[in-house]
């Protein structure tokens, strides 16, 4: 099992324009090498936790690396998609490269495709290794990102490297074969039935994908919500003690933090709480540098919490168990309502220019016309991947990621639903509703297993409130419901400009400044990254690189920083697309080709 690889294979039988051994060292990045006989194909591997695998290899047989979670290796020995982790396979006696992805299409795999060479890799900073490589910008993807938050279509940044579909295998050979297709289906509902009874089979489905866990040296991401609630429940029973973490503001412990530490002394839970505080904010430059490299360009300010999040939890676990795939599963919710809507006239005209023959809309409107899936496969396979992309990517650097609601039994009893419901159906502003309904008031009984898992355990876990008052055992918390009404009132006041300072002052007086926004983006643009923003706004990633119209940026930089008008939303956008510049185009060091910072380079088959 490993948590990061690279892999690069010839397709073509002439000699390639750059030739083979392709890889070369990283800094920072220790991986074992291998070279396939006929130099056509190679592979790149950190941190591989079983060695027989690679003896194996050095006979000259093939390699299977798992990247995620084992959970379902036991189940598909990799013949099959499985929902938390990717399977590649690698032959060195026919240099060719077999990739499933998962049913959910995280964790991450990306493809690199050149004339007369193919590459996959599960980091996309890792393409850096490939010798010869050259990257640019994608500009639909780079107005993608402004405008909704994320590339779709399964873009990256870099115009030169696609996302891998979810439930899709990728087969590479030397001398020209290249097949991307389909891999998994959903099972056909039952003949007939226009409802197909659900609640029973996702509840047993829950619970064996709970039990499939590895949780020896897991660290539980324990929140408020429903989603950590019901695996908390499904654990409870067992007494298995885990070292669980809630993230929480540098002043007032959170709403999250404060039931997760009810629940930890309730099951006796070791509770760790990580508070974004001035050691935090002292360092803030250096995680957004590192969240904008480890997203793949993706996101910088906005995701800087959780390298500081992993950093804190070093030495506590190598696994993560949280709730992942929990908001589409378990109610066909979204990660993400709004989209960006940040001002495009930051960027050159030329990029603007590229970019407007496709137009620019949320993602399940485009889904809904084209891929005749029903919302909850929509929400699995385009959602979640799209929108969880920069999260993950960080979290799988540091941590092997666990989720139950990951788990293809799961899924496929939870798709197992109305006929017929079509992605269409999707309205932003119903979309919002049903997230402050389900906060407030919880999801009905008889449409949530998650309520049911709760229920069947009770004690604390039942009894107190979940999110912002709502009880598994039905009604409202009166102390819930208060706290929710300030973290709901928090939550808002942030999103305001802080030029509108009552409704925070009126908070702090009673107690419920940072009761539900932890991470307060805008207040840390305006002050601790104020210099560190103006140098990147000035230096030669906005000036020089012919994304940006520079006059615009410099216009809406002064603009925001005096007051006169909040440019929020641009100038991260902006901030995050100069900074992925660089997650390709980094040093690379001088090495040799074939020398990845080696612990073994080797050529097998039967020339070794």
């Amino acid at each position: 099992m490993t948590r990061s690889f690279v892999t690069v294979v010839s397709t073509r039988s002439a000699r390639p324009a750059t030739p083979f051994p392709r890889l070369r060292r990283l800094p920072g990045w220790r991986a074992t090498h291998f070279v396939s006989a006929d130099r056509q194909a190679e592979l790149a591997f950190g941190e591989a936790a079983e060695a027989p695998r690679a003896t194996a290899a050095l006979a000259g047989r093939r390699l299977t690396l798992l990247v995620g979670d084992d959970a379902e290796w036991r189940e598909t020995q990799g013949r099959s998609c499985m929902a938390s982790a990717a399977c590649v396979a690698w032959d060195p006696l026919r240099s060719s490269l077999g990739v499933l992805s998962s049913v959910v299409g995280l964790p991450p795999l990306f493809i690199y495709r050149e004339p007369g060479a193919v590459a996959v890799a599960s980091e996309l900073g890792l393409l850096r290794a490939i010798r010869g490589a050259r990257f640019t910008i994608d500009p639909q993807a780079a107005v993608q990102l402004f405008k909704v938050g994320y590339p779709l279509d399964h873009r990256t940044l870099f115009r030169e490297v696609t996302l891998m579909p979810a439930g899709h295998s990728l087969r590479a050979e030397a001398a020209g074969r290249i097949e991307l297709k389909s891999a998994w289906e959903p099972p056909a509902p039952p003949p007939g039935a226009n409802v197909c009874p659900r609640l029973p089979a996702q509840i047993e489905a829950f619970r064996h994908a709970v039990g499939r866990l590895r949780l020896s040296d897991s660290v539980f991401s324990l929140t408020g919500g429903l989603d950590t609630r019901a695996i908390l429940a499904a654990l409870a029973p067992t007494g298995l003690t885990l070292t669980a973490c809630t993230l929480s503001g540098g002043g007032r412990l959170c709403l999250d933090a404060r039931l997760a530490k009810e629940l930890c002394r309730a099951y006796g839970l070791p509770h760790v709480v990580v508070a974004l505080d001035e050691g935090f904010l002292k360092d803030l430059p250096r995680y957004v540098i590192e969240a904008s490299q480890l997203s793949g360009g993706l996101a910088s300010l906005e995701q800087a919490h959780e390298i500081f999040l992993y950093r804190q939890l070093e030495g506590l676990g190598s696994r993560r168990l949280c709730g992942h795939v929990g908001n589409q599963i378990g109610r066909q919710a979204l990660e993400r309502v709004s989209m960006r809507g940040a001002d495009t006239q930051t960027l050159h005209r030329t990029i603007r220019v590229a970019a407007s023959a496709e137009p620019v809309e949320h993602w399940l409107v485009r889904v809904s016309r084209g891929s005749g899936h029903g919302l909850t496969r929509s929400l699995i396979q385009y959602e979640f991947p799209f929108a969880s992309l920069s999260n993950y990517s960080i979290g799988q650097h540091f941590m092997i990621q666990q989720s139950p609601y990951a788990n293809r039994r799961l899924i496929e009893a939870s798709l197992r639903t109305v006929a017929g419901q079509g992605a269409g159906s999707f309205r932003p502003g119903r979309a919002r509703l049903k997230v402050l309904t389900h906060r407030f008031l919880g999801q009905p009984r008889t449409q949530s297993f998650q309520r049911g898992v709760i229920e069947a355990t009770g004690g604390a876990v039942a009894e107190l409130p979940i999110n912002w008052g709502w009880s598994a055992r039905g009604g409202l918390s009166a102390r819930g419901l208060g706290w929710g009404l300030l973290a709901f009132a928090d939550s808002m006041s942030s999103r305001m400009s802080l030029r509108s300072t009552i409704g925070r002052k009126s908070l702090r007086l009673m107690g419920a400044d940072g009761m539900g926004e932890i991470t307060e983006y805008r207040r840390w643009l305006d002050t601790a990254l104020r210099d560190f923003v103006n140098d990147i706004l000035r230096s030669r990633l906005v000036t020089q690189s012919g994304l940006f119209d520079a006059g615009s940026v410099a216009r809406m930089s002064d603009e925001h920083y005096r007051g006169a008008r909040s440019h929020y939303d641009t100038l991260v956008a902006t901030l995050d697309l100069a900074l992925a510049q660089e997650v390709l185009n980094a040093p690379v060091w001088p090495g040799p080709a074939g020398d990845v910072g080696s612990r073994l380079v080797a050529v097998t088959g039967p020339e070794a």
